[in-house]
């Protein structure tokens, strides 16, 4: 090349690796990047969702059986706006159904995993609680595939009137039946209170003749 030119196609092959790597620094249509201050950094640190906040709480009044009201706690919502200055607290009404709901999807997966044991074992008792009576279930099973122990709840609800032997077989039929498990039980534990004793061969008896 004569040294005339060669001056202006080396200003020329600067130009264009300038536009394939996208465009000289001076072009107005460069995007400039914006470094966020520390104190922007350091004030999103602990920022959560809503949603998670939500998920909080309801486990927090879930887990420590607290009653539904202390979300309306002037303390309790002190407490999340200190801790997260942008979230709300849910009122008593929404916490009630989102409870509800979580219920609903619980049970719904148990019972589809209840569905797919062949076997299964209970527990059950009674007590009386402030002149109420109650009867608690629990359900136990052996994973298939893991051959892990399994528990779940079944049940924790009153009984009307005294616990005769007559409700309490009458009661754990029907719980039974709400979770598919009826002709899958092969051993109730209890105590040996008289009206169990006689609720289970009522119970025994009542089993056998629906087969």
């Amino acid at each position: 090349m004569h040294p005339a030119r060669l001056e202006d196609y080396g200003k020329l092959a600067a130009g264009a690796r300038k536009r394939m790597a996208g465009g000289s620094e001076d072009s107005p249509s460069k995007k400039k990047l914006k470094q966020p201050s520390i104190g922007a950094l350091l004030s999103n640190a602990n920022m959560v969702t809503q949603a998670a906040v939500d998920d909080a709480i309801a486990n927090f009044v879930i887990g420590t059986l607290q009653p539904l009201r202390v979300v309306e706690h002037p303390d309790f919502i002190a407490l999340i706006a200190t801790l997260q200055p942008n979230r709300k607290v849910m009122c008593r009404r929404t916490l009630r159904k989102r409870i509800a709901e979580a219920a609903k999807e619980m049970k719904q997966k148990l019972v589809k995993t209840l569905g797919d044991q062949a076997t299964v074992a209970t527990t059950t008792d009674c007590w009386s609680a402030y002149g109420k009576s109650y009867i608690g279930v629990t359900v136990h099973w052996i994973d298939v595939g893991t051959l892990d122990r399994k528990s779940a709840c079944l049940a924790l609800r009153r009984l009307k009137g005294s616990h005769t032997y007559d409700v309490i077989a009458a009661a754990l039929n029907d719980i039974h039946a709400e979770y598919g498990i009826r002709k899958k039980v092969t051993r109730t534990t209890t105590d040996n209170g008289a009206n169990f004793v006689k609720a289970f061969s009522v119970f025994a008896q009542m089993s056998r003749g629906q087969h």
